[in-house]
């Protein structure tokens, strides 16, 4: 169910259907939300008992099964949407999802090796000052490049060239060519492949974007503890000062 949500995948293994409704434990929930939690978040604690208040507000929301709590997939949309604007986790969900609504169908019209290489040279895999030291740094032997269609090399400028040879050179990390009996499931297998990447870039902005906020408020404590202490300080010698000249 969640496989199109980067930041949710983690979950997907964990939900079961019963009742004709998608369920997830309370437990999962909270793990995920206080794993993700960011202490700029407005809501400054992740608490059971508020969270479980909420759910049992919806229709169908929650199912007691064994004694725990299990909540509707539903219920737990609505939470991440109803917090978009209080938990970074839930805004960065939200915006996955909206991408994927609004997305272009300009993808799986892909007819052919060309298609599919030609939305690979138009997308961006790593930071900008990495990208230009891989591409001139890097050596490529496209010959052990098995599952490369080296007659569309000239259709491209070199980086492109380069970042299609390294699309190549992983899928094949990851795949066998001999498990594609078709051309049409490679092709597809590969555009999954491209997907894939993609969402992984997703996933390393969101925890780069986290963990910077994180940086800069531990830094803003850290400095305020330190004024604090050099206020501190201060006050002691001007208490000891004062003593001594009564």
């Amino acid at each position: 169910m969640f496989e199109n949500v980067p930041l949710l995948w983690e979950l997907s293994t964990k939900l079961f259907s019963e009742n004709n409704f998608t369920w997830i434990s309370l437990k999962d929930i909270l793990q995920f939300l206080r794993q993700h939690h960011n202490i700029t978040d407005h809501i400054k604690e992740i608490k059971r008992f508020n969270i479980l208040k909420e759910f049992k507000g919806h229709k169908f929301g929650v199912l007691e099964k064994e004694s725990e709590p299990y909540i509707n997939v539903t219920s737990f949309l609505r939470y991440i949407f109803n917090h978009c604007d209080q938990l970074q986790i839930c805004s960065e969900i939200v915006l996955q999802i909206q991408s994927k609504l609004t997305q272009k169908r300009d993808e799986f019209c892909l007819q052919n090796t060309q298609d599919l290489y030609k939305v690979i040279a138009s997308k961006n895999f790593t930071y900008s000052k990495l990208q230009d030291v891989v591409y001139n740094e890097i050596s490529i032997d496209e010959d052990k490049i098995s599952s490369l269609h080296k007659q569309y090399k000239y259709n491209f400028t070199k980086d492109e060239w380069i970042k299609i040879c390294l699309f190549e050179t992983h899928f094949l990390l990851e795949f066998e060519e001999a498990e594609y009996a078709e051309f049409e499931e490679q092709l597809a297998a590969k555009y999954i492949f491209l997907q894939n990447i993609e969402a992984v870039k997703e996933i390393t902005k969101s925890i780069n974007r986290t963990s910077k906020r994180t940086i800069k408020s531990r830094q803003k404590r850290q400095n305020t503890a330190s004024e604090n202490e050099e206020i501190q300080i201060y006050s002691e010698k001007s208490s000891h000062c004062q003593e001594g000249r009564v």
